[in-house]
């Protein structure tokens, strides 16, 4: 009697199972920290949005501030289930990092829930809403470096 073996199946089928293997064993959230550095010359202050999955939807959060040439902040660290996230910037000369994808914000420190609502809620219930860029969590401990977007600007010393 032949003993059972995955040394016979197409390569494709054995990456399945053991990729299979891998979600069914795996917990539904990892352990994320998430630093923002600014090698810009001006002070940023930068706001996240974030999901952990469950009702809270899409949770906006800011302002922290990150000095200029090489300051750092952690601004998220805890469980993440899904490492599609969101990330603005605002420079206090006037650069601006954002994307396309709108959420609630606050003009003062803030963490709302259900910030991905379209702007007549948003505003109604007390908030801005401003453009975010979607950042991909690639690894547990991820950093995010933001830099000069003004033509011309001058640049850090290192």
């Amino acid at each position: 009697m032949r003993k059972a073996s995955l040394g016979h199946l197409p390569l494709s089928l054995v990456n399945l199972l053991i990729i299979t293997a891998g979600l069914l064993s795996a917990s539904p959230a990892w352990s994320t920290k998430w630093t923002v550095c600014n090698r810009s010359t001006e002070d940023i202050e930068v706001a996240i949005v974030y999901s952990v999955g469950d009702t809270r939807n899409y949770i906006s959060e800011g302002w922290w501030k990150v000095q200029a040439c090489g300051g750092c902040r952690v601004v998220y660290n805890g469980n993440l289930p899904i490492n599609g996230t969101f990330l603005r910037g605002e420079g206090i000369e006037g650069s601006v990092w954002e994307g396309n994808d709108l959420f609630c914000t606050s003009e003062s420190r803030f963490e709302i829930e259900n910030a991905n609502v379209d702007e007549a809620t948003c505003r109604h219930r007390g908030h801005d809403i401003k453009a975010f860029q979607l950042h991909v969590i690639k690894s547990e401990d991820f950093t995010t470096t933001l830099r000069n977007t003004l033509p011309g600007s001058s640049r850090c010393i290192d």
